[in-house]
């Protein structure tokens, strides 16, 4: 099979969508299949909106046995203005191209227009960015060939549709209606898929899962003495902003340093601006206790996981959540949130806790109880890695995915005979 993935990021960005896209496109290259992908200049999340933030060279190459192709991102001086004059030209396509979070590569949808390379199936992805989505179902109508999308729907706080409703505009419910099948992290997201109106056979829950030879290597020691760490670690490993709790993280820390826990704070990933600035107004005290660790390469992220002691991520914007695996996988307790599939991936009380969004005070008390039981953060910790060890190891998540490109093959051969 020779597949083609379109995707708004990809490697370099760690971010969960890219992982699982790379995880995806990186184990069918290694089965023998040719993978190319087709992605932006865009380093990390933040240089899609941002033309200063982090870069790479608009060419070729070849990572991991995929073929990696970048198009420069379309970065105008007034950008909503250009976006919304773009948008509302009468040309096929333009809406999906130029709406909102005005994210577009225009040379990747000139090369969708008129490339003649042969692939004989799409991977597209991922909302809110349609016009990506867009792009990999003009190729797979250009070669008759099927188009599967992976649409990583953020659904939000069980009370709070806010989220889901910019994920769910028309344009963006028709082009997933285009797609011959979807890919569902969960069976949560699946049913929010259903009552949108796709219908059942078109879609797959298949989901992320970790290679634990990939995960093994870490050493707490190693991280500790980098940062100068000494007490337990509290970690959460994501972008860091609002969305993803970082504020509240904080926020509850500064609760459980206050009843006399001594305890660090270490976030690993980018930082948003929100975050940044929320930063910029915290005391001496806070910023010492606390570790922005920003991005780590991989070695580095593993020797975090082995020496943290809670991982706490409470992302009201998460599809699935890979990093809750990665922590599971060394035995750690983890912390998330009612919103989204989180409810359908951790057990409260059994691998873990699950806090309401943005309840900084349930959250402070949570992390008081773990942070004061290391007996407890054993017990959830020893059921997360059991848990992964029966469901979530790589190898089970690619037979899934393999069974639903099978299956959307031999559903477009019986229509065309």
């Amino acid at each position: 099979m020779h597949l083609l993935v379109v995707t708004p990021l990809y490697w370099p960005d760690e971010s969960g969508a890219t992982r699982l896209l790379r995880g995806y496109a990186e184990s069918l290259a290694a089965m023998g299949h040719t993978v190319e992908v087709w992605t932006t200049d865009a380093a990390e999340n933040r240089a899609l909106y941002d033309p200063c933030a982090a870069q790479t060279p608009a060419r070729a190459a070849t990572h991991g046995g995929v073929r990696v192709r970048r198009f420069r991102l379309w970065h105008p001086v007034d950008k909503h203005r250009a976006f919304t004059k773009a948008f509302r030209m009468p040309l096929p396509g333009s809406g999906y191209v130029f709406d909102a979070p005005h994210v577009a590569s225009l040379s990747l949808q000139r090369a969708a227009l008129l490339s003649r390379q042969s692939f004989d199936m799409v991977l597209a992805g991922y909302l809110p960015f349609t016009g990506f989505i867009h792009a990999g179902a003009v190729v797979a109508k250009r070669l008759d060939i099927p188009l599967v999308v992976l649409p990583l729907l953020h659904l939000g706080e069980p009370s709070d549709h806010t989220l889901l409703a910019a994920f769910g505009r028309p344009l963006q419910r028709r082009v997933l209606h285009r797609a011959d099948m979807l890919l569902a992290n969960t069976e949560v997201e699946a049913t929010a898929l259903r009552r949108w109106g796709i219908e059942p056979r078109r879609i797959a829950v298949v989901g992320a899962g970790l290679d634990p030879d990939c995960l093994r290597n870490g050493l707490p020691s190693r991280f500790k003495k980098r940062f100068g760490l000494h007490h337990p670690i509290v970690f959460q490993i994501s972008t860091q902003t609002h969305d993803k709790g970082s504020h509240h993280v904080v926020e509850a820390m500064k609760q459980v340093w206050g009843a006399g826990i001594e305890a660090h704070l270490v976030m690993a990933g980018s930082v948003l601006p929100d975050f940044d600035d929320y930063l910029s107004h915290q005391p001496k005290e806070v910023l010492e206790r606390l570790v922005c660790a920003g991005h780590l390469e991989e070695q580095s992220k593993n020797d975090l996981l082995a020496a943290g002691d809670v991982m706490v991520m409470m992302s009201r914007a998460e599809s699935f959540g890979i990093a809750y695996l990665e922590a599971w996988l060394y035995g750690k307790p983890v912390i998330g949130c009612y919103a989204g599939s989180l409810p359908a991936l951790i057990w409260d009380g059994v691998d873990g806790f699950l806090v309401p969004f943005a309840d900084v005070h349930m959250l402070a008390e949570t992390l008081r109880i773990l942070l004061t039981r290391p007996d407890l953060r054993a017990q959830l910790g020893e059921a997360g890695k059991s848990k992964v060890a029966a469901s979530y190891l790589w190898r089970q998540r690619m037979e899934r995915l393999l069974r639903a490109l099978r299956t959307v093959d031999r559903r477009r051969e019986s229509c065309t005979e």
